[in-house]
């Protein structure tokens, strides 16, 4: 005879593979989301060092004079700074320079004068520092650099 026990405790061989599986899930959920966030970990360390690194450029430029050669009108490149050497994950450094000019009949600064000397002596600069993340990308930084009277 078959005796059958009331109240028995514990769980069913169905009970433990189902919270097996959904352990499993919520396992593959959270390693879904380690890889994510160390790819965005990644990506931002590369973009803080392309950002620290063109603000070092900018710094290193502006503390040159107006009239060094790295402000002649065109294109140049991070050879043109001694010393300077560029971090592995940053492909290029390149700046170009445009003689901004003002001839908009206008004064500008307030000195009574329309368009003189002192509004022209500006140059325009546009920094660019090129990395590789997923692909290749860029930070770009403008500034003006102008004659000091």
């Amino acid at each position: 005879m078959k005796v059958i026990i009331k109240n028995q405790n514990g769980f069913t061989l169905i009970e433990a593979m189902i919270a097996m599986a959904i352990l499993a899930i919520g396992i593959l959920a959270i390693n879904t989301m380690h890889v994510s966030s160390t790819r965005g970990n990644t990506s931002a360390n590369k973009l803080t060092i392309a950002g620290a690194t063109g603000e070092s450029i900018y710094e290193t430029l502006t503390s040159q004079n107006y009239s060094d050669t790295v402000f002649d009108a065109g294109a140049h490149t991070i050879n043109e700074l001694t010393g300077f050497v560029l971090p592995g994950s940053i492909s290029t450094a390149s700046w170009t320079v445009t003689q901004w000019s003002n001839t908009d009949n206008v004064d500008n600064d307030g000195d009574g004068t329309t368009d003189e000397d002192d509004e022209n002596d500006i140059k325009f600069v546009t920094l660019t520092v090129t990395y590789t993340d997923a692909a290749a990308k860029s930070l770009t930084i403008n500034f003006l650099k102008s004659e000091i009277y």
